[in-house]
């Protein structure tokens, strides 16, 4: 046990060395926000009794998750995972003992996502005019989007070498960096082919597709 600013000082240097290696591990902003978020709580639960994170175990972890127990459960599986990665890496890193092997993250209910009905797709390609430059890219946008099923973060970072035209598909880079290829029809090649030609006039177009 450490005591005062000691401990509060030792907490912060080691949350600062670990969100350093997962931005160099290629972690984005928001996964790194994520973990801060995370980790937050536990620093102030630690400093509230003068305790060094490297000096918590089993018990003590699973003492500060049962004062946690009154947050939503996406909250406590989000802090469960983010904690056991954070004790994971410090492990690895010789810095302590993982104390976290053995709690299990508790089991979340999975909600099916309603999703945009015929009539709602309709009215959201009808709000776009044809005759404008704005309008074409957004009819492009939300017909790829309804069409391939991909992200949004996935579209606005979408390259515009890595879209294939002719076969209707295209890679994307999703979560953590990981690459997947998507697939669209014919309505929404028409739709992109409209809008990178109206595009290709405009000077100093970047190489992504928005």
């Amino acid at each position: 046990m450490a005591h005062g600013k000691g401990s509060a000082a030792k907490n912060q240097e080691i949350i600062t060395l670990f969100l350093l290696d997962r931005r160099l591990g290629g972690c984005t902003d928001a996964t790194q926000d994520a973990y801060s978020y995370q980790l937050r709580p536990l620093q102030r639960w630690c400093q509230a009794r003068s305790l060094e994170l490297m000096s918590l175990d089993e018990a003590r972890v699973r003492e500060f998750l049962a004062e946690r127990l009154n947050v939503s459960p996406a909250t406590l599986v989000a802090a469960v995972t983010r904690l056991r990665t954070f004790f994971k890496w410090c492990s690895e890193q010789g810095h302590c003992d993982d104390p976290t092997t053995r709690i299990r993250r508790p089991k979340e209910a999975q909600e099916l996502l309603p999703s945009f009905t015929v009539a709602q797709i309709k009215c959201m390609l009808r709000s776009c005019d044809p005759s404008t430059f704005t309008g074409r890219r957004d009819e492009a946008l939300v017909r790829f989007l309804v069409d391939s099923g991909a992200r949004v973060s996935e579209a606005v970072g979408l390259l515009l070498h890595s879209i294939d035209l002719r076969s209707g598909r295209a890679t994307v880079n999703g979560k953590g960096q990981k690459q997947r290829i998507i697939f669209f029809g014919p309505k929404t090649t028409r739709s992109l082919l409209r809008y990178l030609s109206c595009r290709s006039g405009i000077i100093g177009c970047s190489d992504t597709l928005l």
